[in-house]
């Protein structure tokens, strides 16, 4: 049997009564983010192109699309709002897999539920469930992205948001088979949009869960797809993780244990592999007074696994071409973190990357690709920073968890003032932001989540 079963069964028979109180929370917080996310994501250049060429697409009107409130196909709005979503890379993580799993379902569901009538209890289940499944994707290899240059993120999106929508579309579990045979037919994604920092970054995860909504489209009117999803000889985890995958970690205690809870909102909009790195910094600033000024050389120790992505090429790291490739900067983001204390959405844009003085303090940093260093732990991702100063003192600190992680929360209030910020940078309304956290807060009491809908749509 196909472990891809157990998710189908798993969906058939999952409801709102059977997800744990403290699961059901950790939901309701990353939904408050993520939505603050998205919706500060639709002034983007990325999302407003993709806005821009779904609409010309035509189609019926049946989804929104949140950076210019026209109605297109589902699958198109999903592909800008998915877009939306990832392009300021401040949308969480879950951490131990290394990936995404937000924003490949989110967009999918508020596009479903503007065709199908979905409560907010239906909602957060198709949720959980589309995370759990792309979760535990990333949670089942023994290689992370860093080192084999797959994208688990982009991958999964497909078979998490097909996943979604059959449970959303209440799909029998042959047509639910399918729709997920169908939507790892067309699966796509890999790091090369990282390394050369381009804008297929962010929107190849609007792409990917484009092709799970495409997949429900296909097996609704009796197309069939393949079975054997994952173990079949020619399935996901043989062809893109040849040895390097451990299939007790896919399934064990499918159903009892939720994967969500496990989530990292994150506190500074650029990849979370640099953020231990980023507090660091800014604990070594804070605690031993020092200023920019001082600092003669800086060195940032990363794990092996993860270093090429956000430490290499050096010259590009030090001097960003594109705003991705800042957003991948080890460098880049320290030396904001060092000459600035804080780091913010406005240092992550086509001016902001360019400042003389940012990059003349970013050719003092050098990262360290540290063997001893392990990828990940059950607290976060591990790094060290080192600096010498002038007068040739030293200092230096360990970070393993920041704050956001499982183990060390945001508090309410961090949580509502990233939400607004999200927005405000998106030039939001203060009173649609209230009225939307509103709902969010009260969302299992919710009997249709299409009224969320009107509150995510840019302002006129």
């Amino acid at each position: 049997m196909d472990p891809i079963e157990s998710f189908i069964d798993l969906a058939k028979n999952i409801s709102y009564k059977d997800i744990p109180a403290e699961t059901l929370e950790s939901v309701k917080v990353v939904l408050l983010d993520f939505f603050g996310v998205m919706v500060g994501g639709t002034i983007s250049r990325p999302s407003r192109l993709c806005a821009e060429i779904v609409n010309q697409w035509g189609g019926p009107p049946e989804a929104t699309v949140f950076a210019n409130n026209r109605k297109v196909p589902i699958h198109a709005a999903v592909l800008a709002n998915c877009t939306a979503g990832r392009t300021l890379d401040y949308d969480d993580v879950h951490e131990q897999a290394h990936l995404h799993a937000t924003v490949a379902v989110v967009p999918p569901a508020l596009a479903i539920s503007e065709t199908t009538k979905v409560s907010g209890p239906e909602f957060i289940v198709s949720i959980v469930l589309g995370f759990e499944l792309l979760a535990r994707m990333g949670l089942a290899l023994t290689k992370g992205p860093g080192a084999t240059g797959m994208s688990t993120t982009y991958q999964g999106a497909s078979l998490a948001a097909a996943l979604m929508g059959a449970k959303l579309l209440r799909l029998t579990p042959e047509l639910t088979q399918n729709a997920l045979g169908i939507a790892y037919s067309q699966m796509a994604g890999n790091q090369q949009v990282i390394r050369e920092g381009v804008d297929l970054m962010v929107v190849q995860q609007g792409l990917s869960a484009m092709s799970g909504m495409i997949a429900l489209e296909m097996a609704r009117i009796g197309l069939t797809g393949p079975k054997e999803v994952f173990s079949g000889r020619y399935g996901y985890f043989p062809v893109y993780h040849p040895q390097r995958y451990d299939m007790n970690h896919f399934t064990k205690d499918l159903g009892k244990s939720w994967e969500i809870k496990n989530t990292s909102l994150k506190p500074f909009p650029c990849c979370k592999l640099i953020h231990t790195a980023i507090q660091g910094a800014f604990d070594l600033r804070r605690e031993h007074g020092i200023s920019p000024e001082e600092i003669a050389e800086v060195r940032a120790g990363i794990n092996r696994e993860d270093y090429d992505m956000i430490c290499e090429p050096l010259s590009i790291k030090r001097n960003p071409r594109t705003v991705i490739d800042a957003i991948y900067s080890l460098p880049y983001a320290l030396s904001v973190a060092f000459m600035q204390g804080k780091i913010g959405l406005e240092d992550f844009t086509v001016e902001g990357i360019k400042r003389p003085h940012l990059l003349e303090f970013a050719k003092t940093i050098y990262p360290v690709k540290d063997e001893n260093l392990p990828k990940a732990t059950d607290k976060g991702i591990p790094a060290w920073v080192s600096i010498t100063l002038k007068d040739g003192k030293k200092y230096d600190c360990y970070t393993e968890a920041v704050k956001g992680s499982p183990t060390i929360p945001m508090s309410v209030d961090e949580r509502y003032a990233k939400f607004f910020d999200c927005l405000n940078y998106a030039q939001y309304p203060q009173e649609t932001g209230s009225r939307l956290l509103e709902s969010l807060e009260h969302l299992e009491d919710m009997e249709d989540v299409s009224n969320l809908v009107a509150l995510c749509r840019r302002p006129e």
